[in-house]
């Protein structure tokens, strides 16, 4: 007799498989924690065991789990003096009759990082990355070098990624290093600088998104409430008005509008047609308003509602007796356009729908309703022209490179960069100037792909498993 996996109930199958990044991005959460404090140990999950792009982390692991369990101190640098903004981290250990060290990068580009290693001649500086980073030891800068005993060893990481070794001297010290980044890093950051420049500028010229039909109040030069619902409420409270309009951004005269008008204690209300929530997560309404009793301001709401999770969602902004900005929020006699805006809209947000509530006695008119999805307003743009500005600061000097990256990888960059267009500027781009400033969104971008020479070996799903688990060795 045939049988129901899951019985007769039907059970709901929920599966909570951790998404991982692909490539050498699967690193970056584990270097970045190795570089801004000197771990023990990494944990990484969630309900159930990550399982896939091991081979991405392998070779971190290996590094990692060869390391003392001991505190390891960071190595200082002549050329940096503060090193908390640093892309990367070295640090050393002495144990035993052993020195260990490890350089960890926490940034998408390829590094090349010297190392200045004080040691004996016969010492002999054994790698920890399995020969996949390529290390070239004992390459003497000067002849000053060598009569002080001072080597340079070069190790090449890829994109965040660790490597490590240790001396079999227990007098050897590192005591300097340098870092450099690929040709051509800097430009590609330079352009993207100047590319979210445009694209911040094109920003101010965004046009409604035109989901409000009849949005004037008029089909056919004819006056209308097609398309408005105000449900059962009495023509004397929601009713259109011939007599006057607010003229369009266009110019075009309109003599038609809504009249609102509230005698009593309970709100008088209308609401738009349905449409579906931007992608954007942001929507903003600029509509025209003004009323005949400037003495007795509206208490008047500007709102949207719609369904999220199965529930009803409402918001809303207040102008009129309402607002808190009695300078700036208040109607007058003559038509003036006011905006609300909403930047956290739910993912789920459906059957939006444009409302004006007057949440007690007054009078108001409305005209030339629009809805934006990608409106900055002032503060908006005053706040990305300042994170652009200091964006170029970071971007001069290699040492916050990676400040500067991870600037211009923030929200409000980021959603610049992906919903804004970008027009083609009148002025060429200017020439890039080695200390010009500018971010990038990975190390794909120059072309940069962490491959290795072997492919890795493979091993027994046991092992594998038990290989996930990052560990330190322990000293005896």
């Amino acid at each position: 007799q045939q049988q129901q996996i899951f019985g007769r109930q039907l059970t709901p199958l929920m599966r909570l498989q951790p998404m991982l990044p692909m490539g050498h991005f699967n690193r970056e959460r584990f270097a970045q924690a190795i570089k801004n404090r000197d771990a023990f140990m990494l944990v990484d999950g969630g309900w159930t065991l990550p399982m896939s792009q091991e081979s991405d982390l392998q070779n971190m692991m290996s590094v990692f789990e060869q390391l003392p369990e001991k505190a390891f101190e960071d190595v200082p640098s002549e050329k940096f003096e503060d090193q908390s903004s640093l892309p990367l981290a070295v640090r050393q250990l002495v144990s035993g009759d052993e020195m260990y060290f490890y350089v960890v990068n926490a940034s998408p580009w390829e590094m090349t990082v010297n190392l200045w290693v004080k040691t004996s001649s016969q010492s002999v500086i054994k790698s920890l990355s399995n020969d996949v980073f390529l290390v070239k030891p004992f390459t003497s800068v000067s002849s000053n070098d060598k009569v002080a005993g001072l080597v340079r060893l070069e190790v090449k990481l890829p994109a965040f990624s660790m490597a490590g070794g240790r001396s079999d001297d227990p007098n050897a010290v590192v005591s300097n290093f340098d870092f450099e980044f690929p040709d051509g890093a800097s430009d590609t950051l330079r352009k993207h600088v100047y590319r979210l420049q445009a694209k911040l500028v094109e920003s101010a010229n965004q046009s409604s998104i035109g989901v409000i039909e009849n949005s004037d109040f008029e089909l056919n030069a004819q006056p209308s409430l097609n398309a408005w619902d105000s449900g059962k409420q009495s023509t004397e409270k929601v009713r259109l008005d011939s007599s006057t309009g607010a003229n369009d951004p266009g110019g075009n005269a309109s003599y038609v509008s809504l009249l609102m008008n509230n005698d009593g204690n309970q709100p008088v209300w209308i609401r738009s047609n349905s449409f579906d929530a931007p992608t954007t997560g942001r929507l903003s309404i600029s509509v025209w308003l003004k009323t005949l009793t400037p003495d007795t301001q509206p208490p008047l709401r500007l709102s949207i509602e719609g369904q999220a999770s199965g529930e009803s969602y409402y918001r809303f902004g207040s102008v009129g007796s309402l607002s808190q900005d009695q300078s700036t929020s208040q109607l007058s006699r003559q038509w003036k356009k006011f905006a609300v805006h909403f930047d956290d809209l739910p993912a789920n947000l459906t059957n939006v729908r444009v409302g004006f509530d007057l949440m007690g006695p007054g009078q108001v008119n409305i005209d030339n309703v629009q809805v934006f999805d990608r409106w900055f307003d002032e503060n908006d743009a005053k706040a990305m022209t300042q994170m652009l500005a200091s964006a170029g600061p970071l971007l001069a000097n290699k040492a916050s490179y990676d400040q500067g990256r991870r600037l211009l990888e923030s929200y409000w960059m980021r959603f610049l960069d992906l919903h804004i267009g970008e027009s083609k500027p009148d002025r060429p781009e200017p020439p890039l100037l080695p200390e010009e400033q500018a971010p990038l969104m990975g190390a794909s971008e120059f072309g940069l792909e962490s491959t290795f020479d072997e492919p890795p070996k493979k091993e027994p799903l046991f092992r594998r498993l038990r290989n996930m688990v990052p560990r330190k060795q322990k000293q005896r």
